[in-house]
């Protein structure tokens, strides 16, 4: 709490800076406060927009964004397994009868 880097990011978000400046600024504030420390931000403003900023030293930062395209995209694809499970489902039941 002695950092609030989030607090950071979203001022700076809110007078209008970049999110990924905003992240850098709050993360590097960070590094000042604490030297050795590893942190990594995701900035995120109210269009879309988003920025990372990372002082991490052994690891990578890997960070996923869901959008609403990839949201219809995923659901085709289960609602296409739920189709075919019940086809192939329904082909058995239908083998069952016929050979019964």
């Amino acid at each position: 709490m002695h950092v609030c880097c989030s607090f950071v990011a979203v001022e700076l978000m809110r007078n209008g800076v970049d999110p990924s400046v905003a992240a850098a600024a709050a993360i590097r504030r960070i590094s000042r406060v604490y030297p050795s420390s590893s942190a990594a931000l995701v900035a995120l403003n109210m269009t879309g927009d988003y920025g990372k900023f990372q002082c991490t030293f052994y690891v990578s930062f890997i960070f996923f964004i869901f959008t609403y395209i990839l949201f219809i995209y995923l659901c085709s694809i289960y609602f296409y397994f739920l189709l075919t499970i019940f086809i192939f489902l329904s082909f058995i039941s239908y083998r069952k009868r016929e050979i019964g």
